[in-house]
């Protein structure tokens, strides 16, 4: 979805049709900025949250035209129309993969308020991994 974000619109239109069962009479209309949105929203699935996105404006349309509001993305999963999609590592790949670590550790950890069975629960890592990394990126005395 996210190298295709052209064909959106088109699959925003089949999608509703499908969902709403309607003709192109009845179909409701999604707004050209909502439209926008979607082709600058980062997708971390495919097709199918694209129709759970769809399917959830639906429901919180009021009738006249999908808007931005309705779709409900998750906040902090977009990315900037401008943003790169490759970043070119500087140094060692070593380097570049531990500053990657680094910064998702910290981020997780903060979002978790330094909790740390939260934090390795959101990672998806044993509390005994989590103690190993942050040990040896130094994140912890």
């Amino acid at each position: 979805m996210r190298e295709r974000s052209g064909d959106i619109p088109a699959l925003v239109e089949h999608i509703l049709a499908k969902l709403t069962g309607a003709g192109k009479q009845n179909k409701p209309v999604i707004s050209a900025s909502t439209l926008v949105a979607l082709q600058q929203y980062h997708f971390p699935g495919n097709v199918r949250e694209l129709e759970n996105i769809l399917e959830r404006a639906l429901a919180l349309y009021d009738g006249k035209s999908i808007e931005i509001d309705d779709l409900k993305l998750p906040i902090g999963i977009k990315s900037p129309p401008d943003a790169p999609e490759h970043v070119p590592v500087s140094g060692s790949l070593e380097d570049h993969l531990e500053a990657i670590e680094r910064k998702a550790i910290t981020i997780a950890l903060e979002e978790n308020k330094w909790n740390k069975t939260a934090t390795t629960e959101q990672l998806g890592l044993s509390f005994r991994s989590l103690q190993y990394r942050l040990k040896k990126l130094e994140l912890v005395n």
